[in-house]
């Protein structure tokens, strides 16, 4: 085997390990457009492209049949390239969606680095664990303590923690669904601001038996650019997320 063969075949083993990478990030961590809109995409991108071309381009420069040590050169690429890539998928598992969360007006979304171990500690039955795959709908209700609400507003104000980072004032999504309803802005409002999202509109209202009426919007701040999830009006149960403006600037 020359270096050539030596470098292609470390590639294909790199492609292969990618691969599987990709499905667990794409499918399994942020699933439908949170891919690109939460930073999926360019997160991947940075891991795979290291790790594919990186450890075979340095396997090639190395390896020479015959070479003294060169069984120990190899280890070393691995386990280096290996690390990196055990470093990038542990930053990408950090930044995971793992909430949607309601708060008073609008979703937000919650990373799982974004969450200390001491207020999950605190968390109802739940949410005291974000999950691994895929995220979970809940609200956040601003507790009726005077104290604990001035606390609040002092670590918002200050640039801390908001309410929908601190899991003890979660509750179930269907506790506050119906204000998410009241608070849902008409269709036509989210077709105005968004002239080219009529296709992905048009099959959201279809799955509400062609009306309009029957569904609204909330903006759902998500990183990168914010996201829209659409609700239904009576209800306020989920419909779907969609990669479109939900603001008016």
């Amino acid at each position: 085997m020359n270096r050539y063969q030596a470098s292609f075949t470390h590639f294909l083993i790199s492609l292969a390990i990618a691969g599987l990478v990709y499905v667990t990030v794409r499918y399994l961590w942020y699933p439908g457009p949170l891919f690109e809109i939460a930073g999926g995409l360019e997160l991947l991108l940075i891991v795979i492209s290291v790790d594919v071309t990186l450890g075979p381009l340095v396997t090639m420069i190395v390896f020479k049949p015959g070479k003294p040590g060169l069984r120990f050169d190899l280890t070393v690429i691995g386990i280096l390239q290996v690390a990196a890539l055990a470093y990038g998928i542990y930053s990408i598992a950090e930044s995971r969606p793992v909430f949607i969360t309601f708060v008073k007006d609008r979703f937000e979304l919650v990373r799982a680095g974004e969450l200390d171990d001491a207020d999950l500690a605190q968390a109802a039955y739940g949410f005291a664990d974000p999950p691994w795959f895929g995220y979970r709908f809940a609200g956040a209700k601003i507790p009726r303590d005077p104290k604990e609400q001035l606390k609040l507003m002092d670590s918002a104000i200050v640039g801390g923690k908001d309410i929908h980072l601190i899991p003890r004032w979660y509750v179930e999504y269907s506790v506050v669904a119906p204000d998410a309803a009241k608070q849902a802005e008409p269709i036509a409002k989210l077709r105005k601001l968004n002239p080219d999202g009529k296709a992905a509109i048009d099959e959201v209202v279809a799955r509400s038996k062609g009306s309009e009426d029957a569904v609204g919007f909330l903006p759902m701040r998500a990183g990168k650019r914010d996201m829209t999830v659409v609700v239904t009006k009576s209800s306020g149960d989920i419909v779907a997320l969609l990669p479109l403006r939900p603001w008016e600037y």
